[in-house]
């Protein structure tokens, strides 16, 4: 798993994005459940999704979100203005 990558977890009915990868081998990941705030987790798996589904998962977070990860956000950007 990389960062910016969506996944499914079972901590979530919604897809999530990766935002970290800890050194302990877990993933950081943004969930809808809590405004995209973050759980820990030792095992996800990957989920392919068009950009506008990823776009439509990360507006359900909380506005602080596309700020904080601006990089992810901006990338999503892009791809769906290409």
């Amino acid at each position: 798993m990389h960062i910016g990558q969506f996944v499914l977890c079972d901590r979530s009915t919604f897809p999530g994005v990766v935002v970290g990868v800890m050194e302990n081998s877990s993933y950081l990941v943004s969930i809808r459940e809590f405004g995209g705030d973050y759980v820990i987790l030792s095992t996800c798996r990957h989920i392919d999704l068009d950009v506008w589904e990823k776009l439509s998962c990360i507006g359900c977070f909380g506005g602080w979100w596309p700020i904080q990860h601006s990089s992810i956000f901006q990338s999503l950007v892009v791809e769906a203005l290409a």
